[in-house]
């Protein structure tokens, strides 16, 4: 029973020591990749994840997304019926 905690121990710390350098041979996202975007007035557009990485990241408040909903410019983009 000694020897079988050993070999998990021992693969459990081999695995531990080859995750780094897994992660650093295995490519990662393609620069080329598209993702998907949804503009301001509605429209679900491919961009390059290039382009993005290039932008500035801001990210939007509850309160500044609840504004914008309540101006009817979310409502004029879904058309109301």
């Amino acid at each position: 029973m000694a020897t079988t905690k050993r070999k998990f121990i021992k693969t459990l710390g081999l695995g531990l020591l080859a995750l780094p350098f897994l992660r650093w041979v295995m490519p990662s996202a393609s620069e080329d990749e598209e993702v998907p975007l949804l503009t301001s007035d509605g429209k679900l557009v491919h961009v390059k994840r290039s382009t993005l990485d290039k932008s500035k990241k801001v990210k939007v408040s509850n309160q500044r997304l609840y504004s914008w909903m309540k101006s009817g410019k979310a409502s004029d983009n879904y058309g109301s019926k």
